[in-house]
């Protein structure tokens, strides 16, 4: 498999219209699993871009840029 980039641009309101929508949503969801957000956590709402089912053998990677440390995170669909 050759490795791609891909540059996805979406209106931000794919997320539930808003992206404070999708936070709002996360929060209550949480909640309701007996999770609590705490101030200053950092909530990753996935992508301003419409879902795409990913292929086997698709690997995606993310980094957060600017966050402390610049976490990444790489995930692989079997």
């Amino acid at each position: 498999m050759v490795p791609s980039h891909h540059t996805v641009e979406e209106a931000c309101d794919v997320l539930l219209g808003n992206p404070a929508a999708s936070a709002l949503w996360l929060a209550q969801t949480l909640r309701n699993a007996g999770i609590e957000l705490k101030p200053g956590e950092v909530l990753s709402l996935g992508s301003f871009n419409a879902p795409v089912p990913p292929e086997a053998g698709t690997t995606i990677s993310v980094k957060f840029i600017g966050l402390p440390c610049d976490p990444a995170a790489t995930v692989n669909f079997d």
